[in-house]
Formats: structure tokens, C-alpha cells, sequence
């Protein structure tokens, strides 16, 4: 039999407890590979034998590797993110044990070959449980109950009925070569109260969604085909099924819409897709099957006005005044869907409060034809699925209706409230607001990897890195596309050429080019937290390139 479900959700929660730095984590998945390696290799006179990638890539699928039907089913358990499984011994711990420097996995090895460097080829060293437990235990001060390793390295271990956690200790040790001192060095001793074995057996598809990956569709950006062409490679973009599920739902039911989320989180691209599942599929959206929505695409500022997004006088050929329509009326008038980019770049509390009894359904004047003697100017809704606007003898549009498929979108950085406008109550609640968190790390990777396939791993775990130093804070956070245009830059150099000095700097440009207008904004505080994470923690920059980013940073400033 298998371990318990309700054994192995225990052991997992106290993983996702624990959230150690990346390079503790590190160091203690580096620790149980070569451990189980080790333990699976035959020793010649007391020598261990050679470890090679493919045997890292083996050890990693044995044991974090949870599988089942999900995509990102390698398990990061001691900061508990989901990564893809496809080479993710490379990327993990081959890279972390084999590339020189400082890494703090590398602290375990022997120091061998030309260079005189500690590596996961040269071997354990006899105390490697011991630094093990005294790095973490000064550090994070919390390590996972021994019965949660039990868990996590014979999670398909074929139990008796009757075995008990105390057996299943033992088989621990043996599964990895340590010893009980060793064993107590890395874990607590705390003791999980469910039975190791029982009716319900262990299965990565019963995950609860508090523990499970959070999947992502990948979209295509939905470019028209010649910018398509011209933009080298397509960068994809993620969205996850419940984002996707309320973001269809809202299409289909509701007229208003924004949707809110971190820069980078491909929030317009998001929406060309929905409307590209509209032209393809609009029956599904409750739409006429030849209905096919065009777009009215408006960036607002700071110095827009009511008079920018609904109208006002401006003097005719003949230098009378009249009646202008904005961008919203416009889009009425010919059909097309409303997209605001970036909202809250304009006060839309000011600009849209003549609105709200129209935002609620239902008519309002707006304004009139000419500012003497002129006819009131309605904006309102139809009971047709299309718009209509009426004209007066004059043929001035003096009613526009908007009809039952009509749409305006808009997209709201939340970061930028902070600096910018902010939705008052009133107006945010007649929208639907759809949120549009950034993906977890593991998915960032999934679509770097599937973007841009040039980039070599060194480079493309630094990137991801850098990603996940500023997922950590909710003040720095940034969505995948502004790492991805790094990428970009990255994909034409060649890096396996460049010395270790030239390629830091190549990605400091990267990141300074791509990332220096948000770094500009954040506080002291903010930038603080990000450099311990960008440089104690994950060893992306040191501490020269860090400086000339700071330079560079108050030149934005």
C-alpha cells in the first residue's frame, strides 16, 4: 500500500509552512539528491562514485517529481512553488552545485578539479548533514518533521497494512544513506498523527487547490498576422482557468469590464485574446453567430477630461460651436468596443461621474447640440443587441444607444493607484472587475522556456531569479512580460561565448532597460528588500553590478 492522502497533504502543508530563501532551499534539495544518489550507487574502496547530469535529472524526477495529470508537477518543497518537471534537475540543482561562485548548495561538496571549486561531482562532504542543519537552522530556525520527508521520498514506497511510521523511519535512512544522527540533523522531531497507511491512498490528483499547482492556459498574443511577423519570437502569455472562466463569464453577461493586475500581467493581451474567442466562438457568448467585434483602442492621461472621453464644443468650419464627440460616443457610433488602457492614468472618478446613471443602465443627457438653443444630447441603451444613434432634422446625433453586445474594457494597475488615480467606490462597482494576479515562478519558466529556446540555462535561471525576487514582495511585484522583453534582448546575444563578468552585465543592461522605470518608483525600503533577494539570497548580481543598476536608477529617477 501506499502512504495515506491524509499523510502526505500533512507532510505538504508543513512544506508550504516553512517558505525558506531560494538558496536554502536550494541547498537542501542539492543535499537530498546527492544523499539519494549516493545511496543508489555502488562505492568503489570507499570512494563515492561520479555524479553526472542525467543521474541529477533522475534523482530530482525520484524525488520531486510529484506527477499526476498537472503540468507543473515538480514540487519545490522547501519554498513551495510548482515548476515544470521537463529538465528541472538542470535548472534546480545541476546549475547550483556545478557553476563555481558562491552558491550556498555548494557548500556541502568537496573541493576538487582545476579550478579548486566545491561541486556536486567532487562529493559530499563527510559533514555535509551537519551544514546542512546549522546554515538552516540559523537562518529560517524551522526545519519539516521527519515524517514529512517520510512522505515526500517514499511517497510510492509499497507499505504493509500494518507498517508503522516507526518502520517507515527506517526505510528513510536506508531510501538515503543517513544516519539517525544525520536524519535528526535536518528535520524536527515532530510526530504527524495520521496513519501512514489507510484506505485512501496517497494521489497527486486529489490535491486540494490550497495545495495544488494553479494551472495556466498559455495564449497567443492575439496581434494581427503582419505585427505578428514582425515581433520575433510570439511571446506567449498565461492565464489561469479561474481568470479565464470569470473573464468569459463577464463577456458574455455584462457590459463594463477592467481588468486589474500587476504591470507585465498581460492584461490587453488578454483582452485581444477574449475578443478573438468572440470572433471565433460568439454563439458561446450568447452573441448573433455573425457577429464579430471591432475595436476602439484609447490610452487616457492625466489630462484627460470629460470632454476627452464624451464630448464637447469645438468651433465648426464656420467658427460656431458645437457638439464634438469623445471617444466613447465615437465607439458607439460605429460599433466598435471601448478598450481604456491604463485607466487610472486619467481621474476617472471626475471625467466619468456625469456617467454613472448611464454606467447603471439607464439614459442620461449628456449635453446639447449647441450651447444656445441647441437639442439635449442622450446618451442611453436599446432593447437590439446593437447600437443605434438617432439624429435630429438637422442630422445631429442627438441619441446614442448602446446596445445588449456592446463592451468596453478597461485595465488598471493597482501599483500605479499609488502614484496616479484611484477607482472611487461609485464607479468600481459598476464594473465587473476581473483580477489578473502574476503567474507563480514555475510558470514563468514554462513560458520562457517555450519562448525563447536560445537563451542557455545559466541565463534563463537568472532571469527567472529575477522574476521571482520581485514576485516575493507585493510592493515590487511585476508580471511575466517585463522579464520576457529581458529575454528578448537576451535571445541575440550569444551568450555561451561571453566570459561570467560580460554576461552579468549584459543581463544588468537587460534588467535596468526593461525593469529601471518600476525600480525608479520604489522606496528605499522596497529596493532594500529587493537587493537582499537579488543578491544574498539568489546570487543573480553582486554587489558591483547591483551598484551601477542604483546608478542607473537615479538617472530615471
Amino acid at each position: 500500500m501506499k502512504i495515506s492522502q491524509n499523510a502526505m497533504l500533512a507532510a505538504l502543508q508543513d512544506f508550504q509552512d516553512l517558505n525558506y530563501s531560494t538558496q536554502h532551499a536550494s541547498l537542501y534539495e542539492s543535499f537530498l539528491v546527492s544523499k539519494w544518489l549516493n545511496a543508489r550507487k555502488n562505492e568503489s574502496n570507499g570512494n563515492e562514485v561520479a555524479i553526472s547530469l542525467a543521474d541529477v535529472n533522475e534523482a530530482v524526477d525520484s524525488i520531486f517529481v510529484l506527477g499526476g495529470s498537472y503540468t507543473l508537477g515538480r514540487l519545490y518543497p522547501f519554498r513551495y512553488k510548482w515548476l515544470s518537471a521537463r529538465d528541472s534537475g538542470r535548472r534546480t540543482v545541476w546549475n547550483n552545485t556545478t557553476r563555481g561562485g558562491t552558491k550556498l548548495a555548494a557548500s556541502i561538496y568537496k573541493i576538487g578539479g582545476d579550478r579548486g571549486e566545491r561541486d556536486i561531482r567532487h562529493g559530499l562532504e563527510a559533514n555535509a548533514a551537519a551544514i546542512v542543519g546549522q546554515t538552516i537552522g540559523n537562518r529560517e530556525q524551522i526545519f519539516p518533521r521527519w515524517t514529512s520527508l517520510v512522505c515526500l521520498i517514499l511517497r510510492n514506497y509499497d507499505f504493509n497494512a500494518t507498517s508503522s511510521w516507526g518502520e517507515a523511519r527506517n526505510e528513510l535512512k536506508t531510501q538515503l544513506g543517513l544516519s539517525e544522527e544525520e536524519l535528526a540533523t535536518i528535520t524536527r522531531d515532530d510526530y504527524d498523527p495520521n496513519p501512514l497507511v489507510a484506505d485512501e491512498e496517497w494521489n497527486v490528483d486529489r490535491l486540494p487547490s490550497a495545495l495544488a499547482p494553479t494551472e495556466h492556459h498559455v495564449r497567443r498574443d492575439a496581434l494581427p498576422p503582419a505585427e505578428k511577423r514582425r515581433r520575433s519570437p510570439v511571446v506567449d502569455v498565461a492565464i489561469d482557468t479561474r481568470t479565464e472562466r470569470m473573464l468569459k463569464h463577464a463577456v458574455k453577461n455584462f457590459p463594463f469590464i477592467i481588468l486589474v493586475g500587476p504591470p507585465g500581467t498581460g492584461k490587453s493581451t488578454l483582452i485581444k485574446w477574449i475578443v478573438e474567442e468572440v470572433r471565433a466562438k460568439p454563439e458561446e457568448f450568447g452573441f448573433d453567430s455573425e457577429f464579430s467585434p471591432s475595436l476602439m483602442w484609447s490610452t487616457p492621461d492625466e489630462s484627460w477630461s470629460t470632454f476627452e472621453l464624451v464630448g464637447g464644443y469645438t468651433p465648426n468650419s464656420g467658427g460656431e460651436l458645437v457638439w464634438s464627440p469623445g471617444v466613447l460616443l465615437s465607439a458607439i457610433a460605429e460599433g466598435k468596443w471601448l478598450i481604456l488602457d491604463e485607466t487610472n492614468r486619467a481621474d476617472m472618478d471626475r471625467i466619468m461621474g456625469p456617467l454613472l446613471t448611464w454606467l447603471s443602465e439607464q439614459d442620461v443627457e449628456i449635453g446639447k447640440t449647441r450651447p444656445i438653443d441647441g437639442k439635449s444630447i442622450v446618451l442611453g441603451w436599446t432593447d437590439t443587441p446593437y447600437n443605434a444613434v438617432e439624429t435630429s432634422q438637422d442630422n445631429e446625433p442627438v441619441h446614442y444607444g448602446t446596445g445588449m453586445f456592446w463592451r468596453m474594457f478597461g485595465t488598471y494597475n493597482p501599483q500605479d493607484a499609488l502614484r496616479v488615480f484611484r477607482f472611487g467606490m461609485a464607479l468600481s462597482r459598476r464594473f465587473v472587475i476581473i483580477p489578473v494576479p502574476a503567474v507563480t515562478s514555475g510558470q514563468f519558466e514554462e513560458i520562457l522556456n517555450s519562448s525563447f529556446t536560445n537563451i542557455n540555462d545559466h541565463l534563463a535561471s537568472k532571469i527567472s531569479g529575477l522574476y521571482s525576487a520581485h514576485l516575493e514582495d507585493q510592493r515590487s511585484i511585476l508580471g511575466p512580460a517585463v522579464f520576457l522583453r529581458m529575454a528578448r534582448y537576451l535571445d541575440t546575444m550569444d551568450a555561451d561565448e561571453l566570459d561570467d563578468e560580460d554576461t552579468e552585465q549584459i543581463l544588468a543592461e537587460a534588467y535596468i532597460m526593461n525593469a529601471g522605470k518600476y525600480l525608479a518608483s520604489y522606496d528605499a525600503h522596497t529596493i532594500e528588500s529587493l537587493k537582499t533577494r537579488v543578491i544574498s539570497d539568489d546570487n543573480i548580481f553582486d554587489d558591483t553590478q547591483w551598484g551601477w543598476i542604483l546608478s542607473q536608477r537615479e538617472i530615471i529617477l
